[in-house]
């Protein structure tokens, strides 16, 4: 049986973090219920006031978690990253990692390949792995840093160990692929990449219901974001204001949280939207598609996505879907298909795009939608490829 040892330079502190390596989590708990003995790691940094207050456990060593085993020991700050030389970080990872990486080791023995989300630090610890015990490494990288066109001098000399020392090479999205392809031109290392998106929860591929679940007249708007400024909900919310006026049987659903909250809060309040925009803050998996079932149309009005699994949830939902331009949801979006994508970041753009969805809304193929994501981005095809890669990995000795 192979082991993969499946690496998150996201921290995981399931209370207080929910959403955090939730996508890496997801990926190795479908190839566990393949056959292979799969372990999680996270190798993640705490918020500093998670590293001064919480109450919640934060080392799991070997602790089995919904039946996948855990280990992560996070490092903690107590300043902002900007002012923690980058050198002593990556000394941090080293200590912290090769701990961990060697308590896994006492229990399971040598995995027979390392799957590191990230280049860093995953991919850091990966990469000396290799040096260390010769084991094969795939990485994939879903950070949106290399969107810029520029790394500083330790960020290039890190891509390059870690993706020259890689045996396999994974892009979650096709517009990632192609920044991540001009920075392997500038280290000058001849290597593939393969694109392949994040696994969705499976509990998003459930048939849809018999009958809709939205029996109002009201025409829901939903937005699954954490709320920091990446994810541009103020263009949103004054999008939605322009558009209550021609839809009076409008609403707008926020699920999420994050340290903009009450900045947007105060901002409904200032537009009059209190009674039309709903703040839900942090819900579960089911919770989410439970109201995405009730939903007529998901936003995104993100700034940066290099995928958007948000979209392919609201797609295995049956929801036609309205983003601005990333490179993510691209790859996703078929213009008057399953949604639109606009072509800037602007609010008139996105309130067009948002009622020519209203204007056939009871048109839209929910099924068609549901089950054109499932043949696309379903767990299924995810895992299939993985046990592909993880085999042709495996052979090339």
């Amino acid at each position: 049986m192979k082991k993969i040892l499946m690496i998150s330079s996201e921290p995981f502190l399931p209370r207080d973090l929910p959403l955090m390596s939730v996508f890496v989590i997801d990926q190795a708990k479908i190839m566990k219920n393949s056959g292979y003995e799969v372990c999680f790691m996270s190798l993640g940094i705490l918020p500093t006031r998670l590293s001064l207050f919480s109450s919640q456990k934060r080392s799991f060593i070997n602790d089995n978690i919904d039946g996948l085993q855990v280990y992560s020991d996070p490092i903690k700050k107590f300043f902002p990253l900007k002012y923690i030389p980058e050198i002593f970080l990556l000394w941090l990872i080293k200590r912290k990692g090769l701990r961990l990486v060697e308590k896994y080791i006492r229990d399971h023995g040598l995995p027979s390949i390392v799957h590191s989300h990230n280049t860093f630090y995953a991919g850091y610890l990966a990469h000396l792995l290799k040096k260390k015990y010769e084991i094969k490494i795939v990485i994939t990288e879903h950070s949106s840093l290399f969107f810029r066109s520029k790394l500083n001098r330790l960020e290039k000399r890190i891509f390059k160990e870690v993706w020259n020392d890689s045996d396999f090479r994974i892009s979650v999205s096709e517009g990632l692929s192609k920044y991540l392809s001009i920075h392997l031109a500038k280290a000058q290392i001849l290597k593939d990449i393969t694109v392949m998106p994040n696994v969705p929860d499976i509990i998003f591929e459930s048939p849809l219901p018999k009958v809709s679940t939205n029996q109002s007249n009201t025409f829901t708007i939903v937005n699954v974001a954490n709320l920091v400024s990446i994810k541009n909900h103020e263009l949103l919310i004054k999008s939605f204001k322009d558009l209550s006026f021609k839809l009076h049987n409008a609403k707008l659903i926020l699920i999420g949280d994050g340290p903009l909250r009450d900045k947007l809060q105060g901002l409904v309040e200032n537009l009059n939207l209190v009674d039309l925009v709903i703040f839900k803050g942090y819900l579960d998996r089911l919770d989410v598609r439970r109201i995405m079932l009730e939903s007529d149309i998901f936003v995104l009005t993100s700034k940066f996505e290099t995928f958007g699994v948000v979209i392919m949830e609201a797609l295995l939902c049956g929801l036609p879907v309205v983003s601005t331009p990333c490179e993510g949801p691209k790859m996703m979006i078929r213009n008057g298909i399953n949604g639109f994508m606009i072509e800037k970041h602007e609010a008139f753009l996105l309130k067009e795009a948002i009622l020519k969805v209203y204007g056939k809304h009871l048109l839209w193929n929910r099924e068609e939608i549901h089950e054109d994501a499932i043949a696309k981005y379903g767990s299924e095809k995810i895992k299939n490829n993985l046990i592909s890669i993880y085999d042709n990995v495996c052979k090339n000795n």
